[in-house]
């Protein structure tokens, strides 16, 4: 779909996300599309562009963070012990 600038609405930017998200896009991709679009969508309005900027209010929220699990010290030392043997990584003498 081709629109003039001017003529974008947030209910085509609202379309345009569900129909990524329906093709298997990731919600933090489709998430990260909508912010680049609002922020060039702000700078166009700061040259008078559009009259105002349909990403701000289509975006979608900003997914959740998913659980962050910290290693164990035994598989931190694994993991360098790893690397020390197959890359010989200067990061070694943290063993």
């Amino acid at each position: 779909m081709h629109l003039p600038l001017n003529a974008l609405r947030d209910r085509h930017v609202t379309t345009w996300s569900r129909e990524q998200l329906a093709a298997g896009r990731g919600r933090p991709t489709v998430h990260r599309c909508c912010t680049i679009l609002s922020s060039a969508m702000n700078a166009a309005v700061s040259t008078d562009l559009p009259a105002s900027n349909p990403a701000r209010n289509a975006a979608l929220k900003r997914p959740a963070a998913p659980e962050r699990r910290c290693w164990t010290p035994q598989q931190a030392s694994a993991f360098l012990h790893h690397n020390a043997e197959t890359y010989n990584d200067v990061h070694a003498d943290f063993l």
